[in-house]
């Protein structure tokens, strides 16, 4: 049990931070922040 747990928030947090660097790239060149 613990191991399914580990590895789902391993999972999550591997697809958060590729979308949050995915998203804050373009964001942060484009300055669509402000």
């Amino acid at each position: 049990m613990g191991f399914n747990e580990a590895s789902l928030v391993i999972s999550q947090a591997a697809v958060n931070e590729g979308t949050t660097l995915k998203r804050l790239k373009p964001r942060a060149r484009g300055r669509s922040i402000r």
